[in-house]
């Protein structure tokens, strides 16, 4: 590194840093968020000369990520904003605070913290409102409505906007509030974002039409909404929507209207469809009802209803190239991929891609080699008939964990895929694992034969091995 020249040395650095493949605000790994935010920290206390090539990068102290009560967040805050210059930001607020507990006692640990800090953190960003590029805020509890006035001002350079409201915080708001002193940021009506390109809301949003028109990209939660209608009404306003996720969370009491709307709203640029939820009330199957997407090409459903929504993946099937199975609470679920949920992604004949994102270990551990001998096929298990034709080539896992004894319906099913490529001699089945770990468990019997385990990393496997996840409680 001495020998090269100092633009080489920062090109470097901005890789190492990785902001850009890191920086997933809507479904944040909190382990690559630590390790990008500490990069120009860690450079900077190489020698001199790196230190000196750090502080001529802005670009490298323009993510901001801070937590409450943490006093060195503060000093982490100041020294970014100071040393970005005038680059453009990406912030996230993590907030701790947390509500007291209903009923029971009230100990040290459900005790609300102090969220003066948070507060002042808003402050000092407001400061540099015109700099905001994409900005998460964990909102921790109700508060009052004088404290959310940056977001009444503009934001003219703003692309990316995430509001997150705890579950648990939102559910006591709505008991315990006064909604005429204190509410949540969602409530609020955001004004003066031209440049608004991603909005994701952990429960309804009210933005202004204006604003909605110019989205591509729109994550949608129905807690606390009774029926459809905003949503609805959002769709009808974003005619340039490419993608669209929506979210049935726990606690969503919702009612339907019984009659369909007259016709179906079209959106010819929708390309990626995302139907998430761990709620009971997860039963609305007639989406093709309210739109028609004909250039949709990735649909991402929670992995446990799959059955539920079969007709969708039935209404779609012609033109979805790409299926993304994952869960809607960071990994967390109560449910189970049982043989019907397998089933219903039968109707996906043009599938290209399956990725399994986030999966809960003892989903795909529970019973092992019956989760990944859903997806090859049905039939004699030693003559499996493919379950989809030659043009399902990839399969992704994202920061899943597979313990040893599935491993060997793994690589069957790499083998039967691989197979079915190579006598339509087409490109080989690929198979990526990006934050996946391949564990042992103490009690755990080993396969007696370690060939099918073996013979599973002699294909061709993309390994973008990443640290797990760090779960956001």
């Amino acid at each position: 590194m001495d020998i090269l020249p100092d633009e080489l040395c920062q090109q470097i650095f901005a890789l190492l840093a990785g902001f850009e493949q890191r920086f997933d605000l809507v479904r944040p790994n909190l382990h690559a968020f630590n390790d990008a935010v500490r990069a120009p920290f860690r450079i900077a206390a190489t020698c001199t000369r790196w230190r000196k090539l750090v502080l001529d990068s802005p670009e490298l102290w323009s993510f901001v990520y801070v937590r409450d009560n943490r006093p060195v967040d503060d000093a982490h805050l100041r020294v970014c904003i100071e040393r970005s210059k005038r680059h453009l930001l990406d912030i996230w607020i993590h907030s701790d605070v947390k509500l007291p507990r209903q009923g029971g006692n009230n100990d040290a640990k459900s005790k609300p913290d102090n969220p003066v800090i948070f507060f002042e953190w808003l402050d000092l960003l407001q400061r540099n409102i015109h700099r905001w590029r994409r900005i998460r805020i964990d909102f921790p509890c109700p508060t009052p409505i004088d404290k959310f006035h940056p977001f009444t001002q503009p934001m003219p350079l703003l692309e990316h906007l995430v509001l997150s409201t705890p579950s648990t915080a939102f559910d006591q708001e709505l008991v315990n509030t006064d909604r005429n002193s204190e509410l949540y940021p969602q409530q609020l009506y955001f004004h003066c974002c031209p440049n608004l390109r991603l909005l994701a809301s952990h429960a309804a949003v009210m933005i202004p039409a204006a604003v909605l028109s110019g989205l591509e990209c729109l994550n949608f939660s129905l807690r606390g909404v009774s029926d459809d209608e905003p949503l609805r009404a959002a769709l009808a306003m974003t005619p340039g929507l490419k993608e669209l996720n929506i979210y049935y969370p726990y606690g969503a009491y919702l009612r339907y209207q019984r009659e369909p709307p007259p016709s179906p709203l079209h959106m010819p640029a929708l390309r990626r469809l995302g139907i998430l939820g761990n709620s009971r009330y997860f039963n609305k199957d007639d989406w093709d009802k309210y739109l028609t997407a004909p250039n949709l090409e990735t649909l991402m459903v929670s992995i446990e209803h799959c059955n539920r929504i079969s007709a969708t993946f039935a209404s779609f099937s012609s033109t979805v190239r790409h299926i993304v199975l994952t869960t809607a609470e960071n990994g967390r679920s109560n449910g189970f991929f049982s043989q019907r949920d397998a089933r219903a992604l039968d109707s996906l004949f043009n599938i290209e891609t399956l990725e399994l994102r986030d999966i809960p270990p003892r989903m795909i551990n529970g019973n092992p080699g019956e989760f990944f001998r859903s997806f090859e096929g049905f039939g004699d298990l030693n003559n499996p008939v493919p379950k989809w034709g030659p043009t399902f080539r990839k399969l992704i896992l994202r920061d899943c964990t597979i313990y040893l004894e599935s491993c060997g319906s793994l690589a069957s099913l790499v083998d039967t895929r691989t197979t079915a490529a190579r006598d339509a001699a087409g490109p080989e089945f690929e198979l990526n694992l990006i934050g996946t770990r391949f564990m042992k468990r103490m009690h755990d019997k080993v396969p007696e034969s370690f060939g099918p385990v073996m013979h599973l990393f002699e294909h061709s496997i993309v390994a973008e091995v990443e640290p797990p996840a760090e779960r956001e409680e």
